[in-house]
């Protein structure tokens, strides 16, 4: 027989045994299977709005459920949606298309290809088909199918299968949550996590650049000390020609300090009780006009700033 005629006898016998058939089913008759219920999640904004639908119009001719009828049973498809909105709607009877396939594999391909064809995926459920199907085995334990064939089925680009892999398997928690909430799409997700890969890989390094620092800075200390006795000589002569005391120089450093102190929330008394003031010789202290109105202003309120003044 010839070879393209007996693929057309095939081919027509397949046709055959697949033939489309409209029938009204009974919703408790329709069994649901994990690997086609958990194809894509249903929104519930959808759900509402079709129930109400339902609830006045009946099912629409057009939207009817697709089941496969395997060994006496009928599976449904596609249409998860509409059977629970038709049970919400109170309804005991759907219109269905009845399919004839060989195995559970093609039955997936065809409700595959009705959402793909059907709607606009979002990036979560193209994340989530692609998790799905990427996590199926074959015989022999292995991945039933690669990145391009999945692509290929779920009609996006291998770039984007890639993007979904890195955010799956390297995205922080918070990252990952926030795309798969849809609060992020998928290219902000993987940016986002492009930046927190590199700023871990900084973390690692950061180590051995301290390392290398230290390591420098004790190289360059036996050298480094004449450079620092020479500019304590200067700081020291700047002072003297300014004629300031160390009381002088002490005093207004606790003032610098008060002032810290102050800001970080901390009360006059608590802070006069530090024993970091201890050393200052406050009797000793004078200061110009302008510092004793900065001193007024810090200190007005405590019995040290009335002891200054009494001192002076």
């Amino acid at each position: 027989m010839n070879f393209n005629l007996t693929n057309t006898i095939k081919n027509k016998i397949n046709g055959f045994q697949k033939v489309e058939q409209k029938k009204t089913l009974k919703i408790k008759d329709i069994v649901l299977l994990p690997e086609f219920e958990k194809m894509l999640a249903m929104d519930e904004s959808v759900v509402s709005a079709m129930t109400e639908s339902m609830k006045v119009e009946g099912f629409k001719p057009g939207h009817e459920l697709h089941v496969w009828a395997h060994d006496g049973k009928y599976i449904l498809i596609d249409g998860h949606t509409r059977r629970h909105c038709a049970i919400k709607a109170g309804l005991k009877e759907v219109p269905c298309i009845v399919h004839h396939f060989a195995t559970l594999e093609e039955a997936k391909k065809y409700a595959l290809r009705e959402q793909t064809d059907r709607r606009n995926l979002s990036d979560q459920e193209i994340a989530r088909l692609y998790m799905q199907i990427a996590g199926e085995k074959d015989a022999d334990g292995k991945k039933a199918k690669s990145d391009a064939e999945i692509a290929a089925e779920l009609q996006v680009s291998p770039r984007q299968i890639a993007k979904i892999k890195e955010v799956e398997r390297k995205a922080s928690a918070e990252t990952l949550e926030a795309f798969k909430d849809g609060k992020i799409s998928l290219n902000m997700a993987y940016n986002e996590t492009k930046k927190e890969l590199s700023a871990q890989k900084e973390e690692v390094a950061s180590p051995e650049k301290k390392t290398e620092t230290v390591s420098s800075e004790k190289k360059e200390e036996p050298s480094s000390k004449p450079k620092i006795k020479e500019q304590k000589q200067k700081t020291e002569e700047k002072f003297s020609d300014r004629s300031r005391t160390l009381e002088q120089e002490g005093f207004r450093t606790g003032l610098l300090y008060i002032k810290k102190e102050l800001a970080l929330g901390k009360t006059i008394d608590e802070i006069l009780c530090d024993e970091k003031l201890n050393h200052l010789n406050i009797n000793a202290a004078e200061f110009s006009k302008d510092e004793e109105d900065i001193l007024s202003e810090i200190l007005k309120e405590s019995k040290v700033f009335k002891n200054i003044k009494e001192t002076a």
